[in-house]
């Protein structure tokens, strides 16, 4: 009888030397599922660039609207000249060929806005623009002057302005991710700036949650 107490005693400190060795694997394992199950996976290229797409939509017409109501600009007796400066990507994962059609996008719904249509003239390349000003105004004079059409036509078809009609607009997109999730929250940040004064004209903001 003493024998089999002993082995039983025997088995029974070796069942709890193995159960207590083995906590500690079984808490990491536990631990190591929560964190998988908490660090869900980014949602697929596709769906984010399509988002971006309709938000760059969204952001151009809040744009215009913006620029409406800036009273040199509503008041102007002719249409004010935009160029379209820098537009940069500071979201995540959205690649260079992708932005360029966003870009795109942007500019083609500016000038698809009422505003733009009826107010005002969207220059898509700046670069080009601020030749094209040096070389048909007399290097950059307070003198109203010509814009050659696409054709390099100075016509009545071609864009006439006035230096103190020009803006140039600049911004970003940008993208806020909250921790641990797939929830993303793009943001547009625009600047207009008149060229002939240096002044910012205004710097604002627009959030995809503030726009639909």
């Amino acid at each position: 009888m003493k024998t089999r107490a002993t082995t039983q005693n025997r088995l029974i400190r070796t069942t709890l030397l193995m159960t207590l060795a083995a906590l500690p694997m079984m808490a990491m394992g536990l631990s190591g599922c929560q964190s998988r199950g908490y660090e869900a996976p980014p949602p697929p290229p596709a769906v984010r660039v399509d988002s971006l797409y309709d938000f760059s939509g969204r952001v151009a017409e809040a744009i215009a609207d913006r620029i409406a109501q800036d009273p040199r600009i509503k008041n102007s007796p002719r249409k004010v000249i935009v160029a379209l400066g820098q537009i940069e990507n500071r979201t995540k994962g959205t690649d260079t060929s992708d932005f360029i059609i966003i870009r795109e996008h942007l500019a083609d719904q500016l000038t698809n806005s009422d505003f733009f249509r009826k107010q005002a003239t969207l220059i898509k390349d700046l670069k080009r623009f601020e030749r094209l000003k040096a070389e048909f105004s007399g290097g950059g004079s307070s003198r109203p002057g010509l814009i050659p059409d696409e054709t390099g036509n100075r016509t009545s078809d071609a864009i006439a302005y006035d230096p103190n009609d020009v803006y140039v607009l600049d911004g970003f997109f940008g993208e806020i991710t909250r921790g641990g999730t797939t929830y993303s929250n793009y943001f547009f940040r625009a600047t207009l700036t008149h060229v002939k004064s240096a002044q910012e004209v205004f710097s604002q903001g627009f959030r995809a949650d503030e726009l639909r």
